[in-house]
This record gives structure tokens, sequence and C-alpha cells, in this order.
């Protein structure tokens, strides 16, 4: 596997999920339930972390993504393989992996998504 530095970038890690993760969200039916939410966010960061070590030319990185993505609803795996292409062309300078995804209540009540990067070097 690849070196890895861990840092957390929480700002810029939480806004990238959130962003890379609404085609799944946009599917979830019940928007008030945090851990319905929060398997969908691991989701992506699976589908996120998997594409970037492929592109980083790590060996069988995208098998576990492919088997997940194959179980899926038919509509899901669309989703899912328009995700892949998104990281791909959309977030292809993110050379991070993503991890520690959550979401927490900020200081007025509000939910937000939490998540921490992990730099990737060659």
């Amino acid at each position: 596997m690849k070196k890895v530095k861990r840092h957390a970038v929480p700002f810029r890690a939480s806004r990238a999920i959130l962003a890379f993760a609404q085609p799944l969200l946009a599917d979830v039916t019940d928007v008030h339930s945090h851990e319905l939410t929060k398997k969908v966010l691991k989701v992506a960061v699976a589908i996120w972390n998997a594409t970037t070590l492929d592109e980083r030319g790590e060996p069988g990185a995208m098998n576990d993504i492919d088997a997940l993505v194959a179980a899926m609803p038919e509509h899901l795996q669309k989703i899912a393989a328009a995700m892949i292409e998104t990281r791909r062309a959309e977030f292809s300078r993110a050379d991070y992996l993503l991890r520690d995804v959550d979401i927490i209540k900020d200081e007025h009540g509000k939910p937000q998504v939490t998540a921490v990067a992990d730099a990737v070097y060659r």
C-alpha cells in the first residue's frame, strides 16, 4: 500500500465528501435518519478511497467496490458508476484518502458532516 501521512483536513475533506456523496444522499428517503445518512456517507468514502488508490496504481483497489456495486439495485449501480467517474474528473486533484466520517451537531444544534483526510504519497 502507498505511504500515507495522517492529518486532519476537516473543512475541506468534509465539504468534498458531502459534495461527492450527494447523488447517493439524494436517494435517501428518510433525510432525518443520521444512521442511514452515515451508512451512505461510508459507501461514498469507500468509493472515494478505492478510486484514489486505483488512480495511484494500487493493485486490486477497485475489487471490493466492484463487488459492492454489483450487489446494489440497478439504479444505485448507475449512481455509483457515475460517482467513480465524478471522482476521477471533478476531484482528481484531491490526493487523499478519507476516514472517520461522522455527523455531529454544531454549536447551534445543526448536523454537520466531519471527515479526516490522509494524504497519499507516491
